[in-house]
């Protein structure tokens, strides 16, 4: 985690735009330590989560199609959404 802060240093010093949006599952233990520790930086306002499970719904949703991707098979992958998600 420690290139992120320092590449967006260098981004934001040679005034580079960006957007750092972070993707990972919704069971990745150190989610909330690292969204917190990114989302205390300055270019916060340029940071966001992706989560897999709700990426892969989107994608079957929007009928997402590629030569050997069964995205529709992977929707199993997206219950995790309901089992380890909790929205408040």
């Amino acid at each position: 985690m420690e290139n992120y802060p320092r590449l967006a240093a260098w981004l934001t010093a040679h005034a580079l735009s960006f957007d750092f949006l972070l993707l990972q599952s919704v069971g990745c233990e150190e989610l909330h330590a690292q969204a917190r520790l990114l989302q205390g930086m300055p270019w916060s306002e340029h940071f966001g989560i992706l989560l897999w499970e709700e990426v892969l719904r989107v994608m079957h949703a929007a009928g997402f199609a590629l030569p050997e991707f069964p995205i529709g098979r992977w929707q199993q992958f997206a219950d995790a959404l309901e089992k380890d998600c909790v929205i408040a």
